[in-house]
């Protein structure tokens, strides 16, 4: 699956459009060295935001739309809740947090 993504054939897409693109068909991974103390779902795209919920151990990550550095994600629990709510994706010097889940 990975290699199919990038074959010699393969054009240059934005990061965000790779995500959503892969990401919908295919799931997201968390770096968890980025989320260290940050597994919080944000009503909107940004910190100073209400927390609606938090996670500890996802299953699956959906994204569902993206705001600048910030993704509307709905995600399943290690006990399989699921939950709605925004993540940051990328941080600001535009190093990455999330990445498509290759099988």
């Amino acid at each position: 699956m990975f290699f199919e993504l990038f074959n010699k054939n393969s054009k240059f897409i934005p990061w965000k459009d790779f995500l959503l693109q892969y990401g919908k068909k295919y799931g997201i991974i968390l770096f968890t060295d980025e989320f260290i103390g940050d597994k919080k779902l944000y009503a909107q795209g940004d910190e100073t935001s209400k927390v609606v919920d938090n996670f500890d151990y996802p299953k699956h990550i959906m994204p569902w739309f993206v705001n600048g550095n910030w993704l509307l994600v709905k995600l399943y629990d290690y006990d399989d809740e699921q939950k709605t709510g925004y993540i940051r994706w990328r941080n600001d010097d535009g190093s990455l947090r999330v990445f498509i889940k290759a099988k």
